[in-house]
């Protein structure tokens, strides 16, 4: 249902917005969301160079949270790590943290996501850097998700590896074709450095504290949730990294849902189809309005927070070994006479505008933008 998130937030922001303080990135990506192609963002002209037509056309809000624009920077960005990535198998790794971590992200969102993307890294270098695992450094492209189906609060790490890595002496490592390293232990490895990382964190007053709570209260659970099992997921390996890219790169610039799950909307209540239904009892699940807005909200990001970060090989001062390792898997797969599959073809750049009278293609001759903080802002 296209331009449906756009009409819940029309329709249900305003009486949202009264019942609560909204935080400046929330009330912008409303702000953006509600007025998207409309001229409240402003207007592009495009003339014929005959100047026979003129057409005006109202711009995009281009916010990375709405669902209905972005989709060109996500194809380019999916194009620019398709041309990144290595040839062959990978492994993707879900790293899930405790609900009760919950809050101290959502009052220490930067440094908290930091915190959490080194942990997974550092732990998983453990086992990589380990002869008996791989002795070599791979590539590794993570993601931060903090949503669930339901759109509820549920922060986790996906990280693509790649099945293999590029040792001290420039030979490419190939890890175990069913195992990449123990599940477990690696749950347990970043399960302590990432609490060591809290609790230093908490220590050094880096972290912002729930208003409510005291160092000694996180020290508390940070001791109990190192007695807890964590959860951390290895999923066998795929053939190409290709279609895991997509999976991180349609959240980059739509939000945490696309429209298309979106069934039905009747002006009060919204049907939901879930991400994954074979986990579910039923296929769709139902949220009102304001409840849809108030957990679309949680998961924007704050302004310049990097959610997809590159490691190991495809870390940007890794380029030298990254192309060196290209080299060195490209020729293994062509001595062996495996296809490198391709990647999909994006979809092709904006169509040529023409002119309805003369054919002549139609020429962008001005761009008008409004000013850019929100009404709400501007009044106060």
């Amino acid at each position: 249902m296209r331009g449906v998130v756009q009409r819940v937030f029309r329709e249900h922001y305003p009486a949202y917005r009264r019942t609560r303080r909204m935080a400046w990135r929330e009330e912008r990506a409303a702000f953006q969301i509600r007025t998207c192609r409309t001229e409240a963002q402003g207007h592009h002209v495009y003339r014929c160079p005959g100047g026979d037509y003129e057409e005006r056309l109202p711009n995009a809000c281009k916010h990375r949270s709405c669902p209905t624009c972005g989709s060109r920077e996500t194809d380019r960005w999916i194009a620019a790590q398709d041309a990144r990535v290595l040839p062959g198998p990978y492994h993707q790794i879900v790293f899930t943290i405790p609900d009760g971590l919950h809050p101290l992200w959502l009052y220490n969102r930067r440094v908290f996501t930091n915190l959490l993307f080194w942990a997974a890294w550092e732990s998983l270098r453990a086992f990589t850097d380990d002869p008996r695992w791989l002795g070599a450094t791979p590539g590794a492209i993570g993601g931060l998700h903090s949503w669930s189906d339901t759109l509820a609060l549920h922060v986790h790490l996906h990280l693509l590896v790649t099945a293999g890595g590029l040792d001290e002496s420039g030979r490419w490592v190939k890890s175990q074709a069913s195992f990449f390293c123990p599940a477990l232990a690696l749950s347990c490895k970043f399960r302590g450095r990432f609490l060591a990382l809290l609790r230093r964190a908490v220590n050094k007053g880096r972290l912002a504290l729930v208003p409510g709570t005291t160092a000694a209260f996180w020290r508390s659970k940070f001791n109990k949730y190192g007695r807890e099992k964590w959860h951390v997921m290895i999923e066998p390996a795929y053939e190409h990294p290709h279609g895991v890219v997509r999976y991180l790169g349609a959240y980059l610039r739509h939000g945490p849902i696309g429209e298309s799950r979106i069934k039905r909307y009747d002006g009060h209540t919204l049907t939901v189809a879930y991400k994954h239904p074979g986990k579910q009892a039923h296929p769709t699940f139902e949220l009102d309005g304001q409840e849809f807005v108030r957990r679309f909200l949680v998961h924007v990001p704050l302004k310049g927070q990097r959610v997809v970060r590159h490691f190991g090989l495809f870390h940007h001062h890794q380029r030298e070994r990254l192309e060196q390792a290209r080299a060195v898997v490209e020729q293994a797969l062509a001595a062996t006479g495996v296809r490198v599959r391709a990647p999909k073809a994006v979809r092709p750049e904006y169509p040529v505008r023409r002119c309805p009278r003369c054919g002549e293609p139609l020429v962008l001759v001005g761009w008008h933008f409004p000013s850019r903080a929100p009404p709400e802002r501007q009044a106060a």
